[in-house]
């Protein structure tokens, strides 16, 4: 595989999605997928697509060089319909059929991911070119237990392509000595410190800017020893929620119930939560937060 820069790759993940069906589930797939198997192995049009490239080529020639392709399939991937009232799925120019004809004319593995109780379309109800695809064996993804789920599909992943699997391995080696590494310069930072100033300056750092989280966000600089950083809050006005390009994933509302994960770093002003009862996780202002839960015990 040859990724836009001209890197040559050995295998690779093709994401195949309906933007107005399952976007939001495509971009939480790509970041999973990126940070298991690394941003090159994997291809989600929106974010491996250059400025200014041919969108043609890019699509074609990574498809068809990949080793797997997801076809992601939403309640809407296969009645939405174009502006004469045609099903998209039955235009020949429909770019996610292309995708899935090419994959089966090429032996690319199909894996269908299936999201929320969508049921395996019917052969009766696809083209005669995609007939085949109602008997790929589907994975399903449920917003409720989305984490479980995704780590579900890269199991079967690694397990089905020996060069994912090594990829993976090599890419979790990698991650590894860098997590390391920085718990060891930061333990070094910490031990040089006067306890004063760490706690009176407590703060969280993004590698060029200091973050300062509202006060109901920020966890306790002298925690008891039953008290843990709150985690639970609820969203208090609207925003949108980011990935870590700061490309837009979705949304919050307020009254809904995110838990904030400390373990993973801000971005900017944004820490990173995971929607209650969605798939959605992302990156999310601090100031749209308001704390529901108290101490963690």
């Amino acid at each position: 595989m040859r990724s836009s820069k001209g890197a040559d790759l050995v295998a690779g993940v093709f994401i195949s999605y309906r933007g107005d069906d399952s976007l939001t589930t495509a971009a939480l797939i790509d970041r999973e997928l990126a940070g298991r198997f690394g941003r090159d192995m994997v291809f989600l049009d929106s974010q491996s697509i250059e400025p200014g490239a041919d969108f043609v080529e890019e699509l074609l020639g990574r498809l068809r060089t990949s080793s797997v392709l997801l076809v992601v399939i939403g309640p809407h991937w296969l009645t939405l319909t174009d502006e004469a009232g045609r099903r998209r799925v039955d235009d020949p120019t429909d770019w996610v059929r292309r995708e899935i004809i090419e994959a089966l004319a090429r032996d690319v593995r199909v894996i269908p991911i299936l999201l929320d109780g969508v049921g395996m379309p019917a052969e009766t109800d696809l083209p005669p070119e995609l007939a085949k695809l109602s008997r790929h064996q589907y994975v399903t993804l449920r917003r409720r237990h989305a984490d479980e789920d995704l780590n579900h599909l890269v199991d079967k992943l690694t397990k089905l392509d020996q060069r994912l699997s090594k990829i993976a391995r090599r890419h979790e080696d990698g991650r590894g000595v860098a997590r390391r590494s920085v718990f060891y310069l930061a333990a070094g930072i910490v031990a040089a410190m006067p306890i004063g100033v760490w706690i009176g300056s407590y703060g969280l750092y993004d590698g060029s800017t200091k973050v300062s989280l509202p006060p109901q966000v920020v966890p306790s600089a002298q925690p008891s020893a039953t008290c843990q950083p709150a985690r639970k809050h609820e969203v208090t006005v609207s925003g949108n929620v980011v990935d870590a390009n700061g490309t837009g994933i979705g949304a919050v509302v307020p009254g809904q119930i995110v838990v904030v994960d400390f373990s993973r770093p801000p971005f900017k002003d944004r820490l990173y939560v995971r929607v209650e009862g969605s798939a959605l996780s992302g990156y999310v202002k601090a100031e749209k937060l308001k704390d529901v839960s108290g101490c963690d015990n």
